[in-house]
Formats: C-alpha cells, sequence, structure tokens
C-alpha cells in the first residue's frame, strides 16, 4: 500500500503541488515498480499521439447505418414474437380455466352424467328439428313468392341490394386505406 499515493499522482493528469511532485521525484528514484508505471503511462500517450489516422473504406458509414437499422428491426421484431407468443399463452390458459370452469358448473347443475347427456341430445335434436322447420317455411316461401311479385319489383331489389353491397365495398377499401 505505500505506492497507492504515488500511483494516484502517477495517473492522474491534473498538475501536482511542488512538494508532491518532489516527493514523487524521490519515490521514482527508489521504486521500479512506480517507475514502469510511469514509463507506461508516456509510452501510452506517445502511441495516441503519434497515432495515424485511418480513413475508413467508402461506404463504411452507410453499411454500419444499415447494420444499425437491420439490428433495431430485429429487436422490434423479436419483441413482437415475445409479445405475441406471451399473449397467446395468457389466452389459451385462460380459455382452458374458463372450459374447465364451464364444464364444473355444468356438471354440477346435474346429478348424473346420463342425465346431461340427455340434455344435450334433447338440445341437439332441437336444433336439426328448428333447422328443418326454417328449411321447409324458406322453400315454402321462396315456392309461392315469386308468383306474387312481379318480374321488375325481382330486378328493382337485386339491382339495389347489389348497389348497396357495392357502395358498401367501396367504403370499407376507402376505409382500409386510411388506417
Amino acid at each position: 500500500m505505500k505506492h497507492k499515493p504515488f500511483e494516484n499522482w502517477i495517473l492522474m493528469q491534473e498538475p501536482l503541488l511542488p512538494d508532491q511532485a518532489a516527493a514523487l521525484e524521490e519515490h521514482l528514484r527508489d521504486c521500479q515498480h512506480c517507475r514502469e508505471i510511469q514509463q507506461a503511462i508516456v509510452g501510452v500517450e506517445a502511441l495516441f499521439q503519434n497515432a495515424i489516422e485511418v480513413e475508413p473504406t467508402p461506404g463504411f458509414s452507410q453499411r454500419w447505418q444499415n447494420h444499425l437499422e437491420q439490428e433495431q428491426r430485429d429487436v422490434l421484431i423479436n419483441r413482437h414474437r415475445w409479445h405475441s407468443w406471451m399473449a397467446l399463452i395468457i389466452l389459451g390458459n385462460t380459455i382452458a380455466l374458463s372450459a374447465f370452469l364451464l364444464g364444473r358448473q355444468l356438471l354440477s347443475m346435474f346429478n348424473s352424467p346420463a342425465e346431461f347427456l340427455l340434455m344435450w341430445v334433447y338440445r341437439l335434436t332441437s336444433l336439426i328439428s328448428s333447422i328443418t322447420a326454417a328449411r321447409h317455411l324458406l322453400s315454402t316461401l321462396f315456392n309461392t313468392l315469386p308468383g306474387f311479385v312481379p318480374l321488375s319489383a325481382w330486378l328493382l331489389i337485386v339491382g339495389v341490394s347489389g348497389l348497396l353491397a357495392l357502395v358498401t365495398m367501396t367504403k370499407l377499401v376507402q376505409f382500409s386505406r386510411r388506417i
């Protein structure tokens, strides 16, 4: 530890007080370690002063800029990927938990699995019979309606519907371009 103040004085860039400079000179005459540090510092300073400034190869700054932009894009893509995976995991876990809790709640409403199964069979047959009834109703309507409505009215209905569809699609395309 006897070298500590002298090493600090050697490494400092500020001028020393006269008594500090004298103490340092006296220490340098006796201490090989501190002399080597001072010679190394002087050598490094000489290297910096005599260093040749090398010009970069043509296009270096553009290549560096492109590399930096690509790296920033990669970081952004990785961040978006990570956020997407986290959102997907959270969504999947939420759906699984909701399905589990809903299943437990539905199963607890019934005394036995047979009652639960019969309820779903009843719902499925009710849905099929409702679809069949709607199909019969619509087929009857489509078979009788053309006799009541003249051809010119049908052309007007089809033309107005097509025009409304075209206007709606145009508005959607313009809206999507603004976004």
